[in-house]
């Protein structure tokens, strides 16, 4: 469901929304966790993707225990959809952005309907800094891990062939560095629309 929006919102792209906002909880985890657990253990699943409108959206879901019936799964979802065809910054430079929803503060999770999100100014987002161009390069000055960013990023190339995933499993901090090296060893997105 789709607790609360900004205007001008379709019900399509709400449904698009709700659709790459699901969170699947690590196999290792426990269903139950403690609120430090929430905060520090599970991963916060960010997704970059266009809407059928033209317009782009990314989407931070952070897991959230188990739901009212008991039932584990639980996760809350936070979306910026961007009125420009793509974002100015690359999508993982906004995972840092302080103005991420994680849950609901008991007074706004109430029966009543919210008002309708103030817009934000997405020009105003300043990139992740830690997570800059220098930072990476240094992440990857050990030269295994630049053979290893190596055969990732060959992995990731030939995706259209072999069809295999790629997995990176490292401590939940070195994984946010491998997949910002391998996000910016990419062009910027470009508009789903646009000319190739």
């Amino acid at each position: 469901q789709v607790r609360a929006c900004s205007e001008g919102i379709t019900a399509e792209e709400q449904q698009e929304i709700i659709a790459w906002s699901r969170y699947r909880r690590p196999d290792d985890t426990k269903a139950q966790p403690g609120v430090a657990a929430l905060e520090h253990s599970f991963p916060v699943a960010l997704r970059y993707y266009p809407l059928a409108s033209g317009r782009c959206a990314i989407t931070a879901s952070h897991y959230a225990g188990i739901d009212h019936t008991g039932a584990p799964g639980n996760y809350f979802a936070h979306t910026l959809v961007f009125e420009r065809d793509a974002p100015e910054h690359w999508p993982l430079d906004y995972h840092d952005w302080p103005g991420w929803k994680h849950r609901l503060r008991p007074e706004e999770d109430t029966l009543e309907q919210p008002p309708p999100l103030p817009p934000i100014e997405i020009e105003s987002l300043r990139p992740s800094e830690r997570l800059t161009l220098a930072q990476l390069q240094a992440f990857i000055a050990d030269p295994a891990r630049a053979a290893m960013l190596t055969r990732m990023l060959t992995s990731i190339l030939l995706y259209p062939r072999i069809k295999r995933a790629l997995v990176v499993r490292d401590t939940p901090e070195n994984n946010l560095l491998w997949l910002a090296c391998l996000e910016k060893a990419l062009p910027l997105p470009q508009s789903p629309h646009s000319e190739r």
